[in-house]
């Protein structure tokens, strides 16, 4: 069965000096506050609720960054935050009219199987992504465009990948935010889909998914010190051999010290096979201003990733033995593709397969997150 590819979620962020952020909401017909609005920074843990005067405060953020305001009565806004010279936010928002997809009897087991293929390529088809709940998924929009207008449906494979078969495109949207419960992990997320598509292939001959939003983690509180101690056994066995984890160690130069070996995959009769010979990302990487490099040189490329590990850290290719590895694939959409050091990118340019490809929301964790002791 063949793999389906799927783009790194991104949510951007930058690291730098550190400040406190304040401001009032308002609605932008009444003049009236606005509260309860949830305003965070886009993929992290800092994020608060407005109150009743429609005033908010957030203390420790980082500049620049990126600023989301949510509610479900008015349009979100995103607010880039360059420097610090705007730190006193006073917005207005505009209200918007919630479209609600009606759903008939006939239609229902369409929808069923539509939101089945949305939470598998969103929350991702693994460990992580299984245990994942999205508790409002009627929020969701969907259309559907079938191959030769036909619905049609292959045997073989898992339940839901039969049923992408068939789709030549499929999109979701929602005017509400998703609220997603990672029990695993220890975080209630809310997600502002910015959009989803699935979308057949011809050249590659597979189905790929590129999906954007913006991410707002909010811890659950644990009760006694063994739920914290699985919570952060967890988040390690997602972070290593994650998309977030391999492209810090790109940014780093640190893909052979954290286990990385990378391969050229080359089309021969038909099948993309690995080059024997490793392949150097190094020179391919341009380090710009504000935390942020590019990627040039490989539009269309594909790379195989072998990862190595020992327990739940990698493996220094050093010190590597006969250990069998695991694999993934990334491949570069674009001739210039942009990652930062916290291991995001800023464009949707970067594709990963296989285990990488398949931790997905459901194995997210927030851009700022730091492996303790590490």
């Amino acid at each position: 069965m063949k793999y389906l590819w799927i783009l790194l979620f991104i949510f951007p962020l930058n690291v730098f000096s550190q400040h406190r952020l304040s401001g009032v909401l308002t609605d932008a017909d009444t003049q009236e506050p606005v509260p309860y609005a949830t305003v965070y920074i886009n993929g992290t843990t800092k994020g608060v609720i407005t109150d009743k005067e429609g005033s908010f405060y957030l203390e420790n953020i980082f500049v620049p960054c990126e600023v989301i305001i949510s509610h479900v009565s008015y349009e979100k806004q995103t607010i880039q935050l360059d420097n610090a010279s705007n730190l006193n936010l006073v917005l207005s928002l505009r209200s918007q009219k919630i479209i609600i997809s009606e759903v008939s009897v006939q239609d229902k087991s369409l929808r069923d199987k539509n939101v089945e293929i949305f939470e598998k390529c969103f929350l991702g088809n693994e460990t992580w992504g299984n245990d994942a709940i999205l508790e409002n998924d009627s929020v969701l929009i969907f259309k559907t465009v079938y191959q030769n207008n036909e619905k049609r449906e292959i045997a073989g494979g898992e339940k839901w990948m039969k049923n992408i078969q068939g789709i030549e495109r499929l999109t979701a949207s929602s005017q509400i935010p998703l609220k997603i419960y990672l029990p695993s992990l220890g975080y209630n997320l809310h997600a502002d889909l910015v959009n989803f598509e699935l979308y057949y292939n011809s050249t590659t001959m597979t189905h790929e998914c590129k999906f954007l939003g913006n991410y707002f983690y909010s811890p659950i509180e644990s009760v006694g010190g063994g739920k914290s101690k699985k919570y952060d056994k967890n988040r390690l066995k997602t972070y290593y051999n994650s998309g977030m984890h391999f492209l810090r160690s790109l940014y780093n130069n640190e893909l052979d010290r954290n286990g990385y070996s990378i391969h050229k995959m080359v089309l021969v009769d038909g099948e993309y096979k690995k080059e024997l010979f490793g392949f150097d990302l190094q020179p391919h990487l341009t380090y710009l201003e504000d935390d942020l490099a590019v990627i040039t040189g490989l539009a269309g490329v594909r790379l195989s990733i072998e990862y190595f590990s020992k327990g739940d850290e990698p493996l220094d290719l050093a010190e590597r033995t006969s250990q069998l590895p695991e694999e993934s694939e990334i491949y570069f959409l674009k001739d210039t593709c942009s990652i930062r050091s916290n291991g995001t990118i800023p464009n949707t340019n970067i594709m990963f397969k296989k285990t990488m490809g398949s931790k997905q929301i459901g194995a997210a964790l927030p851009s700022d997150y730091l492996p303790e002791n590490r």
